[in-house]
């Protein structure tokens, strides 16, 4: 099988701009445990793209993988194209900011390649953090309560709120406010008001397919507040916790978004008495890249069973907590 993986941040997707140190790292390290991942499965063959300003990593120069160099005068669209239309199956990875993944999966679409995530029209939803949380409130699935920033809301009711881009990626554009602070912002349709509560961050790596959900593990995030901004450092993958109750709300979510599919994150923050979700993410994680080392199971084999219409039982090797750090995976030339 051919496959290409079009990993947005050092794959060339933002050949013509800037890159950003904050999501290169991550992308970088989904990019390599995937190539990793698929290079164990018995005659598979890679095609990778690569921002010119990155070096090669050990990754890409394995045996049975192509790399191609993007430039700032290639016409990317054209050449994601031609390239994924050489291919069997296409594994796209890019934020959801200014629906870029919703983009990226909408190009794949309309090419003759399978298509290794969820497709376009439930990215839309899940990528839009308003969108996710009006659809869980509304089948009864316990969500952070979230508002548009010109929405009308209780101010008082909380001591502290978060501001958030409505379609961000990560801890990106997250800002703490007090209530006062909040009075003197602009209205803005395009971030969502959180009321701030402690509590535990963690996240779900899942598998989905038609209406199924398969917890994988349960992770924890390692966040950082400085002056109101938040940092995630790195995560827990695979923490011991009982899981029956997110057993219970990835199922739920799936009957719920029937059209998931493949590999998916979900966010949440643990109190007393239970999880309340955060947003949902059609795409691979950081907290992929430490799952083979934690369980000991190939989940890009997994996601490639779903083409023939099955999903396997997890079966895992090992069962251990493994910590993954964000920092120092890739530098640009």
């Amino acid at each position: 099988m051919k496959i290409l993986i079009f990993e947005y941040i050092t794959g060339g997707g933002l050949a013509k701009q800037p890159l950003p140190e904050s999501l290169l790292c991550e992308g970088e390290m989904m990019s390599r445990a995937l190539i990793e991942d698929l290079l164990e499965i018995n005659d598979t063959e890679l095609i990778v793209t690569r921002d010119y300003r990155l070096p090669l990593n050990e990754a890409l120069k394995a045996e049975h993988i192509t790399a191609i160099t993007i430039t700032p005068e290639s016409d990317i669209d054209k050449l994601l194209l031609n390239l994924a239309n050489k291919c069997d199956a296409v594994w796209p990875i890019a934020p959801e900011t200014d629906d870029t993944l919703y983009n990226v999966c909408r190009l794949f679409e309309s090419s003759n390649t399978a298509l290794l995530s969820s497709c376009s029209d439930v990215v839309k939803i899940a990528g839009d953090k308003m969108a996710t949380y009006q659809l869980l409130k509304a089948h009864g699935i316990p969500v952070v309560q979230t508002y548009l920033l010109n929405d009308k809301y209780d101010i008082q009711k909380h001591q502290s709120w978060l501001i958030k881009p409505i379609d961000g990626v990560g801890c990106e554009g997250v800002r703490k406010f007090s209530r006062d602070q909040i009075t003197t912002l602009p209205s803005s349709d395009r971030l969502i008001l959180q009321p701030f509560i402690e509590g535990r961050s963690l996240s779900l790596s899942c598998l989905f397919f038609r209406g199924q959900g398969q917890l994988i593990c349960v992770n924890e995030q390692l966040i950082k507040q400085s002056n109101g901004q938040f940092l995630l450092e790195g995560c827990e993958v695979n923490i011991n916790i009982d899981k029956q109750m997110y057993l219970q709300l990835v199922a739920q979510i799936a009957i719920i978004m029937p059209m998931l599919w493949g590999y998916i994150g979900i966010d949440l923050i643990e109190i007393d008495p239970g999880p309340l979700v955060l947003e949902i993410n059609p795409r691979l994680t950081t907290s992929y890249t430490g799952i083979k080392s934690a369980l000991g199971v190939n989940i890009a084999a997994c996601v490639l069973d779903l083409i023939n219409n099955k999903m396997a039982e997890l079966k895992f090797s090992s069962n251990k907590q493994i910590a993954i750090s964000i920092s120092g995976a890739a530098s640009a030339d």
